[in-house]
């Protein structure tokens, strides 16, 4: 898995390799109760973010420092404007500030979310596992029907909203 100029050896359950293309190892002990699913992401300010399964950590100084545990194991990280990370799980899409790791807002609570990006327009389209794929822009949420190419707006996306207070 390569990010960067990084490359990512996954080893045992409970290290984590981590080097310069064609640099030293930097060997990080990983706590078995961080074991699972990897995903890493460098910022535009340079800071390396990894996920292992439902925890968001910075790879500082050749530590993993922990920075925010959402609701799910992580799928996906992406970068959004103004210091956000929408951060993709197994149960929802959370936008998480990255300046203070809080999560700013939450969505699709119950759906596996596979992937997003942000378009040129500043819309944010949401790929899931089984819903098909929804599309983000100025806080009104839409549902896309793949099999028949037709675009509904949901009524009420409230209902689709989580609250820092529901993550735990």
């Amino acid at each position: 898995l390569t990010s960067g100029n990084k490359l990512f050896v996954p080893a045992l359950p409970t290290y984590l390799y981590v080097r310069k293309y064609k640099g030293q190892y930097d060997s990080l002990f990983v706590d078995v109760n961080y074991s699972g699913q990897l995903f890493a992401k460098y910022l535009r300010n340079g800071r390396m973010i990894i996920s292992l399964s439902k925890y968001l950590f910075e790879y500082k100084k050749g530590q993993l420092l922990l920075l925010k545990q959402l609701p799910a194991p992580i799928t996906y990280l992406y970068e959004g404007k103004n210091d956000e990370l929408w951060v993709s799980t197994y149960n929802g899409l959370f936008k998480v500030s990255t300046k203070n790791w809080k999560i700013l807002n939450g969505y699709l609570e119950k759906e596996f979310i596979s992937s997003t990006v942000l378009d040129f327009e500043s819309g944010l389209w949401v790929t899931t596992v089984n819903s098909g794929v929804f599309y983000l822009q100025k806080g009104c949420l839409f549902i896309i029907f793949a099999h028949n190419c037709t675009v509904k707006e949901i009524s009420n996306p409230q209902q689709l909203f989580l609250q820092e207070n529901h993550v735990g």
